[in-house]
C-alpha cells in the first residue's frame, strides 16, 4: 500500500501547480484494489482514522522533502472522507502531522468528497474553519456527482472547487454537461473560488474547459498518477525522498526532449 501523485496543471499551459496524493494498494493475490473498495473496507473495520492519518503523514513527509529540495513551492492535495470532516479530532491530527513533518499549513489542501453526505454541516463548518486557521485550504471534490452541491458551497468554507470527471469525459461531454459545467464555474467565479476539472484526457477537453472559464485541469493528458520518485529525474541538486541522490523537477507534459521547460511550480497554485 502506498501513494501515487497526479499533477494539477493550469489550463493553457504545461506547468503543474500542485499534486494530488492518491492511495494505491496492489494486493499480492487480487492485484490492484480500487480506492473506493479500500475505503469501504477501512470503514467496515473502523480503520478510517488510521488509514487517513497514514496517507496524510506520508503525503506531508514526501512533500516536505520535495519542498526542501527542488520544489520549494509544491502544494499537495489529500482526500478526507465526508464522515471525517465532523470529527472533533481531525484538526489536532492535521496540526500534529504538519508540525511533525515541518510542513506549513499553506502547503496542504484537504479535498472533501462531494459524493458522500455530510451528516452535520454546522459541525463540519466548525471543523473546516479551524483547519483554515492553520493555513490549510479546502477543496470540494467530485462537484456535480453527489449530494447537496449548493448547500455545501453555501455553508462550508470552501476554497477550491473540483469538477467531477463525469462532466468531462466520454459520453458525458455533451452540450448539457457543458451547460452544467459552465454554471458551476460561474458560481465559483462569483464566490472567487478557483476551479479544477478532473479527468482531462484530451487537448480538446482542456480547450473547451478553458473557454468555459475553468482555470486548472488534472488528468491523463498531463500525467497518470506516479510514485513520488516519478516526480523527479536525476541530475539537478535537490533532496530526493529517502535521501538518495540528487533530483530535478519532472518535465512538463512528461516529454524528455523538452529541455527548455518553465519552472515546475506555478506561484499562483490552487
Amino acid at each position: 500500500m502506498g501513494l501515487a501523485y497526479q499533477p494539477i496543471v493550469r489550463l493553457g499551459g504545461t506547468v503543474p501547480v500542485a499534486v494530488e496524493a492518491l492511495l494505491r494498494w496492489d494486493h499480492p493475490v487480487s492485484g490492484p484494489v480500487p480506492p473506493e473498495l479500500l475505503v469501504r473496507l477501512a470503514e467496515s473495520a473502523d480503520l478510517v482514522d488510521a488509514l487517513e492519518d497514514r496517507v496524510l503523514d506520508q503525503a506531508c513527509r514526501d512533500v516536505a522533502l520535495l519542498r526542501a529540495g527542488a520544489l520549494p513551492d509544491l502544494t499537495v492535495h489529500v482526500n478526507v472522507t465526508a464522515g471525517q470532516v465532523t470529527s472533533p479530532t481531525l484538526v489536532d491530527r492535521v496540526r500534529a502531522t504538519l508540525e511533525r513533518r515541518g510542513l506549513p499549513g499553506a502547503a496542504l489542501v484537504l479535498e472533501v468528497t462531494e459524493t458522500g453526505r455530510i451528516s452535520d454541516l454546522a459541525a463540519a463548518s466548525h471543523v473546516l474553519e479551524a483547519l483554515r486557521a492553520l493555513g490549510v485550504r479546502l477543496a470540494l471534490d467530485d462537484f456535480g456527482a453527489g449530494h447537496s452541491n449548493l448547500d455545501y458551497l453555501l455553508q462550508l468554507p470552501i476554497d477550491i472547487l473540483k469538477l467531477d470527471r463525469a462532466l468531462i469525459v466520454g459520453g458525458q461531454a455533451t452540450p448539457r454537461a457543458d451547460a452544467i459545467s459552465a454554471g458551476a464555474i460561474q458560481i465559483a467565479r462569483a464566490l472567487d473560488i478557483p476551479v479544477i476539472a478532473e479527468g482531462v484526457e484530451e487537448t480538446a477537453q482542456a480547450d473547451r474547459l478553458r473557454a468555459l472559464g475553468c482555470q486548472y485541469g488534472q488528468g491523463y493528458l498531463y500525467s497518470p498518477p506516479v510514485p513520488v520518485a516519478g516526480l523527479l529525474l536525476p541530475g539537478q541538486p535537490g533532496q530526493q525522498p529517502g535521501g538518495q541522490g540528487t533530483v530535478k523537477p519532472v518535465i512538463p507534459i512528461w516529454n524528455p526532449e523538452n529541455r527548455g521547460r518553465p519552472p515546475l511550480i506555478d506561484t499562483q497554485s490552487p
